[in-house]
């Protein structure tokens, strides 16, 4: 019988369960053929170098397996990776801790599988189903340690007697050390993980102590940086964080990765909230001198603002987001006039999104346009003068996304609102596709026809539109509803001839099934419709048997009405979900 370490052996894949501990044979290390692989959990168990993936390429008698090598053939590859899901925070991260520690704190039915390939007799078929569970294992790899919320995981993959913390790890000013040189293996191992981590956030009082260790790795794998695929990097920071210790940190984040492309500042104030005042202004002036490759950047602060001037100095600045952390501190929410535009000077600016802020008009001062580049404009929780100032600032000819939320509180439709409605189709009707208005009206608004003819008849003038989501809550309680009528619903057809969502959300409006079949019937890709109110009776019902049912063209239309009211002089009407289904067969009723 072959022995496990004879090249003419046909063992290919050994699976080892509730593995306690494991030597090599001897002779068989001394034998080249063979090629040993270890799938590994998210925390790392072991540097081990006859064990470690990684450093089994320095290794005598052990080689790094090739890539269609590293899983056993068709049949065993649901065995063929760890099962790291439920049990990953379970083991140890010390990578110096023994396997058999670390397995008695897996669960029983953990699988450490170890891939044994002869590399003289593989089949090319073999080979082909071999690559399969090794790329899900990468993938795997990769989507544990995609995103982490601090560099604590990454200063865990250091070896315990490599490091040590001078001071409480509390303090800010205290330090972590390295004791003594990393070896190549644990270099290796330990940048195994490193080139998976894609989103980082950066606590400043918790990581700030690494920033030592940090530099030292830095310089191990020059010149690649520390994580070199990284894209976002979210820097959190609270009230008690110093300035000068934060502009320190910025080396420290170039060396984590000097092109990464979003960056988030956070102003935490958590619940014990101070005023910063406006300290943090150096700061955020020395951000496009030392992170100038940023292109989307992120001000989420329960502090002052901010002078936005330096955003001007981020010369690929693609996308502006303004807005809160957790909404702690009494300071009042606005945004000033220089601010705005200092924000309209940007001409490379595609993307804008505020919240939840009010935007200070300015009436001493002229109206400077701006925003030559915009595509999408997003107020949470504005006000309306504020949203009607922004928009009529903007004059890029590509503006194609508007969403607007506006705050808690009642507004006047005609004398408020109206006038954003109107600019709209003057400023951007040849390049807006999709609207989206929120907000609450007076409960006693009047004259429901006038609402139509000043809010929703200019958005008729609105030709791109593909999505229109409006959502106008009055609480009324009244008989007098606004009616949409099939005239109505064909004019608006005709007018948003390319519409694909419509969502016309009110609680004093409503469509008769007439009106609803007509434009289903006329807006020829419409696939959703959102209507607060549907109105029915025997004549409609009878109107709609006689249509024939209609799927042309193909298309998948859901549709969600709030309530129907239903006027039969029948004893056993026919349901209005019956009806719509016979006219539309592929409806989906929400």
């Amino acid at each position: 019988m072959p022995g496990l370490g004879d090249q003419q052996s046909s063992l290919t894949f050994l699976s080892f369960r509730q593995l306690g501990g494991f030597s090599l044979n001897p002779g068989f290390q001394q034998k080249g053929g063979f090629s040993i692989a270890l799938s590994l959990s998210r925390y790392p168990t072991t540097t081990d170098p006859m064990v470690s993936p990684v450093a089994t390429t320095g290794c005598k008698g052990l080689s790094q397996p090739r890539d269609s090598e590293r899983a056993p053939p068709a049949g065993q590859k649901g065995r063929s990776l760890v099962k790291f899901a439920n049990n990953s925070r379970r083991c140890t991260a010390d990578p110096e801790t023994n396997l058999k520690g670390t397995v008695k704190q897996a669960r029983s039915d953990t699988i450490f599988p170890f891939n044994i390939h002869s590399r003289r007799k593989i089949r090319p078929a073999v080979k082909k189903r071999a690559a399969e569970p090794k790329a899900f294992s990468d993938a795997a790899l990769d989507a544990l340690w995609e995103q982490i919320d601090s560099l604590e995981p990454l200063m865990k993959l250091i070896p315990s007697s490599a490091r040590e913390h001078e001071g409480a790890e509390e303090d800010e000013d205290g330090l972590m050390l390295l004791t003594r040189p990393l070896q190549a293996a644990e270099v290796a191992w330990i940048s195994l993980y490193l080139r998976c981590v894609r989103v980082l956030t950066y606590d400043h009082d918790g990581d700030f102590p690494y920033r030592t260790v940090i530099g030292k790795l830095a310089d191990y794998l020059e010149p690649s940086p520390l994580l070199p695929r990284l894209t976002s990097l979210t820097y959190r920071y609270e009230s008690d964080s110093k300035v000068p210790h934060m502009i320190a940190n910025l080396d420290t984040l170039l060396l984590i990765c000097p092109t990464f492309q979003k960056l988030t500042i956070e102003g935490d104030a958590s619940a014990h909230w101070t005023s910063r005042g406006n300290r943090d202004q150096k700061y955020f002036d020395v951000l496009p001198k030392m992170l100038p490759q940023i292109r989307d950047f992120v001000l989420n602060t329960d502090f002052t603002i901010p002078k936005l001037q330096f955003a001007a100095e981020f010369k690929h600045l693609r996308s502006l987001e303004i807005g809160v952390a957790n909404e702690y501190g009494d300071q009042p929410r606005y945004l000033r006039a220089v601010t705005l535009q200092a924000m309209a000077g940007l001409r490379d600016l595609e993307l804008l999104s505020i919240r939840p802020f009010d935007i200070s008009a300015w009436a001493s001062a002229p109206r400077i346009p701006g925003f030559p580049s915009l595509q999408r404009v997003h107020i949470a929780q504005g006000d309306d003068a504020g949203a009607y100032v922004l928009l009529s600032s903007v004059t890029s000819p590509f503006l194609s996304e508007i969403d607007i939320t506006l705050e808690s509180g009642e507004y006047h439709w005609k004398r408020d609102i109206a006038q954003s409605f109107t600019l709209l189709p003057t400023n951007f009707g040849i390049s807006l596709e999709s609207l989206t208005w929120s907000a609450v009206l007076p409960s006693n608004t009047q004259g429901f026809e006038e609402f139509k003819a000043h809010l929703l008849r200019p958005l008729l003038a609105l030709p791109r539109l593909k999505y229109l989501d409006l959502q106008f809550f009055a609480s009324l309680i009244s008989s007098e509803w606004l009616v949409f009528s099939p005239q109505d619903a064909e004019e608006m057809s005709r007018a948003w001839v390319n519409l694909e969502f419509l969502s016309f959300f009110t609680d004093f409006s409503s469509f008769s099934l007439a009106s609803l079949i007509t434009l289903v019937l006329k807006c020829q890709h419409l696939i959703y419709l959102e209507i607060p109110t549907l109105l029915v009776d025997d004549d409609q019902i009878e109107m709609a048997s006689h249509i024939p049912p209609i799927n042309e063209p193909p298309r998948f239309l859901e549709l969600r009405i709030r309530r129907a009211f239903r006027d039969s002089s029948s004893p056993h009407p026919q349901p209005v979900s019956a009806c719509l289904h016979q006219v539309f067969p592929p409806l989906r009723i929400l």
